[in-house]
């Protein structure tokens, strides 16, 4: 379904609910589909430090710049002319890099598989290879609902995995687990920050339709922007901060 389409769904459902149970319904059928017009476009940690988002002219997330970039990770990403992911850096603001993944496709557009670099140099906007980097293998598998349900890790050239990851979900459609992180105790009613975009719910491998309790306050599409506790994206501890977005 085309965004457009997801969109109008999504406000005839407001329309007809105003507890947004038709919005949920529908996101539960269609886990693996981003279903809101808002960007994220900064997080602002109780620490002062904070993350700033950038889009491409598709809308696809094309950076996540942390400052100061020596305590946080950076994030870029980069796409093919099908505005597929295909590749994805992490590295840190001296230029020290923790991993570049590249992406390789089903025929049902899903990241099966990828080849992962870890440490490295990133320089201007490029991942340079030093000799002391570790080649990892990965192979995704996902549920009926297209979401991601084990991560199997493989050294270049077995066939048995040395470490797998398992994410599990509830009959509300949220996570039991973050894989190698600690359960989240309760979530919330509302929309999850990651489902802004198809990108964040892979990489960060969270499809959950609510976000971990702690949220304190919500926007207008049901999106949370200020949390006590609970929350925590690429290492940055939300507690006591803000997300802002940009919504159509």
């Amino acid at each position: 379904m085309k965004k457009q389409a997801i969109t109008l769904v999504l406000l005839a459902a407001l329309a007809i609910s105003p507890g947004c149970k038709k919005v949920f319904d529908y996101i539960d059928q269609h886990p693996d589909e981003d279903h809101t017009d808002c960007q994220i476009t900064e997080m602002k940690f109780n620490d002062k430090s904070r993350m700033v988002f950038s889009y491409n002219k598709d809308g696809n997330p094309d950076s996540i710049t942390s400052y100061p970039g020596n305590y946080l990770r950076n994030l870029a990403f980069r796409y093919d002319k099908k505005k597929r992911l295909v590749e994805s850096w992490d590295y840190f603001e001296n230029g020290i890099a923790n991993r570049w993944s590249r992406y390789q496709y089903n025929n049902k557009g899903q990241i099966i598989s990828d080849s992962t670099w870890d440490q490295g140099v990133f320089v201007n906007g490029h991942w340079e290879l030093t000799g002391f980097e570790t080649l990892i293998l990965k192979k995704y598998v996902y549920d009926e609902k297209g979401r991601i349900t084990d991560i199997f890790m493989y050294s270049p050239g077995e066939s048995t995995p040395f470490d797998q990851q398992e994410f599990d979900y509830d009959e509300r459609g949220n996570l039991h687990n973050y894989g190698s992180q600690s359960p989240a105790a309760a979530y919330d009613s509302k929309m999850s920050f990651y489902r802004t975009h198809k990108v964040f719910m892979f990489y960060f491998g969270n499809y959950s339709l609510n976000n971990p309790a702690g949220a304190t306050a919500y926007n207008s599409n049901y999106l949370p922007t200020a949390f006590s506790g609970g929350n925590y994206f690429f290492g940055g501890d939300l507690a006591g901060g803000t997300i802002s977005y940009k919504c159509k």
